[in-house]
């Protein structure tokens, strides 16, 4: 379960007068097996304008799997038209995950589509965890 920074704290301090911990907190009771993650977002390294280039994307993970000892992702979105390459670039760096969105919700101000990816990667080192089914 993704429990971000982003609107996870903003909206619960800001406009319900909550204490953003306490969501977690109840929802960890109700969800005790699940695994909660938290996206920490530094300055523009998220690329919410979609415009990071293919080469960009594999210097940026290559370095910070470099310098971190924490899974990195890519987060981007498909304004540009460059998304499915950037992320392919990533995962070639060792990017730990992409985002991405399912076809029909997929590309323009969304994520690349997931299903390209899904096929793209199949039979190879990189294992996506999504079965294809062919007839």
């Amino acid at each position: 379960m993704e429990a971000r920074g982003g609107a996870t704290f903003d909206v619960t301090t800001r406009f319900l007068n909550e204490d953003p911990w306490e969501r977690i907190r109840l929802l960890k009771a109700k969800m005790p097996k699940t695994k909660f993650q938290m996206l920490l977002v530094g300055q523009n390294l998220w690329d919410m304008a979609g415009i990071i280039s293919p080469h960009d994307a594999f210097d940026l993970i290559s370095g910070l799997k470099q310098a971190l000892a924490m899974p990195v992702r890519l987060h981007t979105h498909y304004t540009s038209g460059m998304a499915s390459m950037a992320c392919l670039k990533a995962i070639e760096a060792g990017a730990d995950g992409i985002d991405t969105c399912a076809a029909p919700f997929a590309l323009r101000s969304s994520h690349p589509a997931i299903e390209p990816f899904v096929v793209t990667l199949s039979d190879t080192p990189v294992m996506t965890r999504i079965l294809i089914l062919r007839k």
